[in-house]
């Protein structure tokens, strides 16, 4: 077994002893939402538990543990405000459109912002 392996037993012990300070790191990391905390915990468990991530034992494994979640906060908070700003353009499309310009430039244009200097020239 190499130094920062740990075995299945050991690292279930691990993280139960560390639940409580993981679950706190976890609603730091989530702007203190509670249930994105648990989804960010949850999916960190699943990394740790697979093997996608793995302890190399080059810091403490609190320390590394601390960094997956807090990594997968931050990847969680970027997937989904890419999901709400892809149907936020959704939503503006579809209500700057109607049955007499619905071709694909009118929609275009009709999604432009008007205060915008550059939206103006079009």
């Amino acid at each position: 077994m190499n130094p920062g392996e740990v075995d299945r037993d050991e690292l279930d012990a691990r993280l139960s002893e560390l639940h409580a300070a993981s679950f706190g790191w976890a609603c730091a990391c989530c702007r203190w939402n509670e249930m994105d905390a648990e989804d960010v915990l949850q999916t960190t468990y699943l990394k740790v538990i697979s093997g996608k991530a793995r302890f190399s034992g080059r810091s403490s494994f609190r320390t590394w543990l601390f960094g997956v979640i807090r990594f997968t906060a931050h990847e969680r908070t970027r997937r989904l405000s890419v999901q709400s700003e892809g149907e936020g353009r959704l939503m503006i499309e579809a209500a700057t459109t109607d049955a007499t310009s619905s071709g694909p430039v009118e929609r275009v244009v009709g999604c432009l912002d008007v205060s915008d200097p550059r939206g103006a020239a079009v």
